[in-house]
């Protein structure tokens, strides 16, 4: 599947819990300059995402926040591991 075929915008956002509990596996190949460039890009993402959550008063999605800022961290954990 190429980089392409994705709508990072609804991957990440609304379907990234489901993505997790199907456990699909999800292989991109990029280069290293690539990958930094990814992980910056999520560690802002990560960073709005919690002033966000802070600034979020119903506990409903303050808690699908907090499921959206897992699955990032853990996608700049593997990004970590392959550079």
């Amino acid at each position: 599947m190429e980089l392409s075929d994705f709508d990072f915008n609804s991957t990440l956002h609304s379907q990234h819990s489901t993505l997790l509990k199907e456990c699909k596996v999800i292989k991109i190949e990029m280069t290293e300059s690539q990958g930094q460039l990814l992980n910056e890009i999520l560690d802002r993402v990560l960073s709005d995402l919690r002033m966000e959550i802070a600034a979020t008063d119903s506990p409903f999605y303050k808690d699908k926040l907090r499921e959206r800022k897992e699955g990032i961290i853990s996608v700049m954990a593997l990004l970590k591991g392959k550079s």
